[in-house]
């Protein structure tokens, strides 16, 4: 799929890394702040799966445990808002907040936009020391608290948009404090 210079100067205009993903999980555009914050230019990464060049695996993935925003966009025909583990331009961990959109093409296709916003890298542990940066429970626990603030503690909602079972989030409301 080519993208048309309108859509890519639409995507430029995002201050934060954005990528736009296709129904085969290609990436097909990725935005100037995006090239910026991974040190690739677009040739690198369009035509290669998100999986492949965010999460540096052979499958999407949601068929590792992770909710997937592309999944919520193509098979739900929603966006979503989630924490993911990628994969910084130095291959070490990072945590970002996924926020997925779906983006109807004039062709009756549709893409999936996807903006990221790096929250830092992941320690092992605290104890390696305080420029590490925050863990993945710290991260966590700070974007639980962000939704239910968000959403006035609707737990349907913070669930869809996380896009875990509410299940799921009552156990990490309840490892994390927030009764």
């Amino acid at each position: 799929m080519t993208i048309n210079t309108t859509l890519q100067a639409l995507i430029d205009s995002h201050d934060q890394p954005f990528v736009l993903i296709d129904e085969s999980y290609a990436i097909v555009a990725a935005n100037s702040a995006y090239q910026s914050a991974y040190g690739v230019n677009a040739s690198q990464v369009v035509g290669r799966a998100c999986y492949e060049v965010s999460h540096k695996l052979n499958s999407p993935c949601w068929q590792h445990g992770e909710a997937c925003p592309h999944r919520a966009a193509f098979e739900e025909g929603r966006g979503s808002d989630l924490l993911h583990l990628h994969y910084d331009p130095h291959g070490r961990e990072e945590q970002v907040q996924v926020k997925g959109y779906v983006v109807p093409q004039p062709d009756g296709q549709r893409l999936m936009g996807e903006r990221l916003a790096r929250l830092g890298q992941v320690a092992n542990n605290k104890q390696a020391g305080a420029n590490e940066g925050p863990t993945m429970r710290d991260v966590e626990a700070s974007y639980l608290a962000e939704l239910l603030q968000r959403y006035s503690g609707h737990r349907r909602s913070i669930a869809q948009a996380m896009g875990i079972s509410e299940r799921t989030l009552y156990r990490k409301l309840r490892r994390y404090g927030f009764n």
